[in-house]
């Protein structure tokens, strides 16, 4: 072993070498770097496997990112259709309780129950306040989501039979006014 280490120290310290101790210094600087080689082997690896996950981490967060965002326009869209459809609801509805007010001091107040006696005003807010019954209670009926088959999908908005019974809720507004 001695003789080893003083070959690896330059030779012995009678023929000038580093002898021995030189020897020992160099083969720890050689364990050590050998240790340091595969040490940075290790580490690299950990290191690959560390950048693949922080890979996998950045595609799953861009992967929510993007289902948020839809999300958020879904909600966006769906509140202002829902916007609409009430302000829509409350024009009908403000028509017909003028409507009913008129049909209920009629019966109520004047004490007409007979069709033959009421005026021409009388039997058109009548007609008027049944006309828009039918008319809210169809707008009531309509859903403003349909649901999704998948339930990894979102909800669709309904949007084209808010926008018909919306368009039929403006042609009965237009024929009453």
């Amino acid at each position: 072993t001695n003789a080893a280490l003083a070959a690896l120290g330059g030779g012995s310290l009678k023929a000038g070498g580093g002898g021995v101790l030189l020897g020992g210094t160099v083969l720890s600087g050689v364990a050590a770097g050998a240790a340091l080689f595969v040490g940075g082997i290790i580490f690299g690896a950990a290191g690959d496997k560390m950048a693949e996950k922080a890979d996998t981490a950045y595609a799953e967060m861009k992967h929510a990112e993007k289902t948020m965002d839809d999300i958020c326009q879904y909600l966006e869209e769906l509140k202002n259709t829902a916007d609409e459809y009430i302000r829509s609801l409350k024009k009908v509805h403000q028509l017909y309780m003028k409507n009913f007010a008129w049909v209920s001091f009629t019966v109520n107040n004047v004490h007409k129950t007979d069709w033959c006696l009421f005026t021409s005003e009388e039997k058109k807010a009548l007609e008027n306040t049944a006309l828009l019954v039918g008319l809210l209670y169809k707008m009531c009926q309509v859903n403003l989501v349909i649901k999704a088959e998948n339930e990894n999908e979102i909800n669709k908005i309904n949007i084209q039979a808010v926008n018909e019974v919306m368009q039929d809720a403006e042609k009965v507004s237009a024929d009453i006014l």
